[in-house]
């Protein structure tokens, strides 16, 4: 079987860096897909269709799956106000 891959756009990756939550991020993201332990996810509407975003405290990071490949590509992260801009 063949693992998940995480992929994150540079500002993304730089973002959850500073902000000491990359680690924190993935490990929820483990968690949801092997452990079926619940996190805040939810699919978005609107312009972001299509797309998911999770909640760890007042960040926001927006990602998408491909299921068939078993990758996750980390679009956007960032404050509750400014990441659906």
């Amino acid at each position: 079987m063949k693992r998940w891959e995480i992929h994150y756009h540079k500002d993304a990756y730089k973002f959850l860096q500073n902000e000491n939550l990359l680690d924190e991020f993935e490990d929820a993201l483990k968690g949801f897909i092997y452990e079926s332990r619940r996190i805040d996810i939810k699919k978005l509407k609107g312009k972001w269709r299509g797309k998911y975003r999770v909640r760890i405290r007042n960040i926001r990071i927006i990602f998408d799956v491909d299921y068939n490949r078993r990758k996750i590509r980390v679009i956007k992260a960032g404050y509750r106000g400014d990441v659906y801009k």
